[in-house]
């Protein structure tokens, strides 16, 4: 599509197309065929005619269950949702068509009879209770109301609002069903004006836009009729009211719808938001007969991803009533848990205060061996990370690792941290497996946020301590690559360690600057090095320059280093580079006073 977009020929084709979808909409939606409804998607989200988009509306106004229900034509409906709110978000964008025949007209409304009349001759008896039955009538009227209208805006509104009471009348049916619910997600983002195109196609992609579009508030909000927001309301007021909530919470499809209301509302109406996370915590943290367990839904799977959300939109007040009311006296035991410690990790990076944190970390830390064994050491990166970010327990939390890892006594076996951490293994295992350099991503992480703490002797003695072919490993690893990046980069590491880790690596820049991940370990020595260092370097490289420049990752090095002007112009080398350091030091300075 966006190949299609960057031509020229874009608006040509688009329009070829959508002519050719007059009279027969219902038609190419119910297609079986899979690359007609991904056209039809094509068109209608890159046509700037509003009359297709009503066109369409139109003809889906007096079929909303049969195109809802459809496992092709579900898509299309999203993608007519999605094109109304880039209408109403910007209708001047969008120019209707002059030529439009008196005949194409009528034949397009002789087409639209007969296929309702079809549709009447063959349409199931609905088996559900009087509301759905009332909601079909009101779509047949709503088709007349539609065809009614002239102004393209009050059409497109019109349908949104009436597609809206639609599944707010089968809410109950739809939520559940694979197809129609991720019609009421878009529905949902539509009625709150969030402009997240194709996020809620699927689950992976749901979660992405959950954690990072909203979270981040990089989804852009768009002005909607005021109707809107009050259909919101009552999305919002029907699925607090639903009989039996935890079901609805625990049950993915319907979790997922949850969590997209709560999002929007996140980013529209923070008030109802508190209040809808106020009633669903109730039945989220509620406990069995047990007190000593935790509560059954954060030991379940698609509720785990609630209590996430719950934690991470709720005030800083309510997090803190969830913490004492619900949490703390469990917390060790969730950190144990399969499902539950994902609900520990996110409690932990919402940890509002330092006091907060180091009432999580004195539950979590005689637990700190147990969470290596079980395998949750993302978890004690967590830790890790929340001591970096409050400035707290950080040589304890540095001490009980090495504990953990059977390296803090004696004290000759302090050296050998750094490898264990990588492997997350014990000093007697890895004594016995003498394991290659094969770096657990956890202990990457791990290490990433030790380089953090305002003390680090002990680390980076460790990382220096190792031997020159592991350290080149190190930095031709995809995880272990950033562990080096951060001992660069680390505000604690001395410049004086720095030095020696340039002068370890000596001999194995030229391998380095040909590896993908290597080269960029090799960028970040380099913006740290001093001159004397850079011209060591420099040397080194333009040794073996015809093996660079043949390289793909090498060339680039070539070029960033000059080696060039190195090798022939060393005096305009010389002044280029204290040139950068002072831009560098000058754009520092500038981002220290901001």
């Amino acid at each position: 599509m966006e190949s299609l977009q960057a031509t020229p020929y874009a608006p040509i084709f688009v329009a070829n197309v959508a002519e050719q979808t007059r009279g027969k909409e219902l038609e190419v939606s119910c297609c079986r065929n899979s690359s007609v409804s991904l056209c039809v998607q094509m068109v209608l989200s890159l046509t700037t005619d509003p009359s297709v988009l009503t066109r369409f509306m139109s003809a889906f106004a007096s079929n909303f269950r049969v195109v809802c229900m459809h496992c092709i034509a579900s898509h299309i409906v999203q993608t007519l949702l999605e094109a109304a709110l880039k209408y109403l978000r910007d209708p001047s964008a969008f120019t209707e068509a002059e030529e439009e025949s008196a005949e194409a007209a009528q034949e397009e409304e002789n087409c639209r009879i007969k296929e309702e009349r079809s549709k009447n001759s063959k349409e199931k008896k609905v088996k559900d209770e009087e509301g759905a039955l009332e909601s079909e009538r009101e779509t047949g009227e709503g088709k007349a109301v539609m065809d009614a209208l002239v102004n393209p805006h009050d059409k497109v509104t019109y349908w949104v609002l009436h597609l809206g009471r639609f599944c707010l009348a089968n809410l109950q049916e739809f939520m559940y069903s694979p197809l129609a619910s991720p019609v009421i997600r878009t529905l949902v983002q539509v009625l709150g004006g969030c402009n997240s195109q194709g996020l809620t196609r699927t689950r992976k992609r749901t979660d992405v836009a959950l954690v990072d579009g909203y979270k981040n508030e990089s989804v852009e909000a768009v002005e909607v009729p005021e109707e809107f927001g009050g259909l919101l309301k009552e999305f919002t007021i029907a699925l607090k009211e639903q009989p039996d909530l935890l079901d609805v919470i625990t049950t993915s499809i319907t979790s997922l719808l949850l969590q997209t209301l709560m999002l929007v509302l996140h980013i529209k109406d923070q008030k109802a938001l508190a209040s809808l996370l106020k009633h669903i915590g109730k039945t989220l943290f509620a406990r069995s007969n047990n007190e000593r367990e935790p509560a059954p839904a954060l030991l379940d799977t698609s509720a785990s991803f609630m209590v996430e959300k719950v934690f991470k939109f709720s005030s800083a007040k309510s997090f803190a009533k969830i913490w004492k009311k619900y949490l703390s006296g469990q917390f060790l035991t969730m950190a144990l848990h399969p499902v539950a410690n994902f609900c520990v990790q996110r409690a932990i990076e919402c940890a509002v205060t330092a006091e907060q944190f180091q009432e999580m970390y004195e539950e979590l830390a005689p637990g700190f061996d147990d969470l290596r064994v079980h395998g949750h050491t993302t978890v004690l990166v967590c830790v890790a990370a929340a001591c970096a970010r409050f400035s707290t327990y950080q040589a304890r939390f540095l001490k009980a690792i090495m504990e953990t890892l059977h390296c803090a006594e004696p004290a000759d076996r302090n050296v050998l941290f750094v490898p264990l951490t990588l492997h997350m293994m014990t000093y007697e295992s890895y004594e016995t497996m003498k394991p290659e350099m094969k770096v657990v991503y956890q202990g990457s992480l791990l290490l990433q946020n030790l380089f953090k703490f305002s003390k680090t002797k002990k680390v980076v003695d460790s990382l220096l301590s190792m031997e020159v072919n592991a350290l080149k490993a190190l930095s031709c690893s995809p995880s272990g690559s950033h562990v080096l990046d951060a001992f660069i980069k680390g505000p604690s590491v001395s410049d004086k360690a720095r030095d020696k880790l340039i002068n370890k690596l000596r001999g194995c820049f030229c391998e380095l600057a040909m590896d993908k991940y290597g080269s960029r370990v090799l960028d970040n020595v380099w913006d740290v090095a001093t001159l004397n260092q850079k011209i060591v370097i420099a040397e080194e490289l333009s040794q073996k320059e015809h093996l660079l420049t043949g390289s793909a990752f090498g060339s680039f090095a070539v070029q960033k280093f000059a080696l060039y002007h190195f090798k022939h112009r060393r005096n305009e080398w010389n002044q280029l580079q204290k040139s950068k350091k002072k831009a560098i030091n000058i754009f520092q300075s500038i981002l220290e006073t901001e």
